[in-house]
């Protein structure tokens, strides 16, 4: 009978772990069930002197209002964000510009997104580095935050 519940014990830890591996695995399928449309998005939209650099999602406790206690409480809904990073060549006139404007326009038209998220913040500014031609580079920060539902 001892052997049995060790048996029994093992098999049970076995379905334990088996269990939470499946968990884990719906959970994921989850998450790329719900961005699959906005990368497709953005792997149509983006221009082709803009290169991505990072494209990543953090959830995030929104920020506390003035005069409100420095910790949210723990019950208080995190705020999901998408920030873009790129990389354009810096050239004379405006063409880098123009790209960045018309693709955040695009990005924001295409139901999917817009229903979705709501533009937090962008930022367009010179890097510190040069590609390999030569040319100087503009760095572009483009945040999208997650409509409340």
């Amino acid at each position: 009978m001892p052997a049995l519940r060790r048996d029994l014990a093992a098999r049970d830890a076995d379905l334990g772990r088996l269990r939470s591996n499946l968990q884990a695995l719906a959970r994921e399928a989850r998450r790329q069930l719900h961005w699959a449309p906005l990368m497709t998005l953005l792997s149509q939209q983006i221009p082709p002197a803009l290169k991505l650099q990072l494209v990543e999602t953090a959830r995030a406790a929104p920020p506390a209002a003035p005069g409100s206690p420095a910790a949210p409480p723990a019950s208080a809904k995190t705020e999901e964000t998408l920030r873009i990073e790129a990389l354009t060549p810096l050239r004379p006139g405006s063409a880098p510009l123009v790209d960045v404007a018309q693709f955040m326009g695009a990005l924001m038209r295409d139901p999917a997104v817009n229903s979705r998220f709501v533009l937090k913040s962008w930022e367009i500014k010179p890097t510190a580095t040069a590609a390999p031609s030569g040319e100087a580079l503009l760095s572009v920060s483009i945040v999208l935050a997650e409509r409340p539902q």
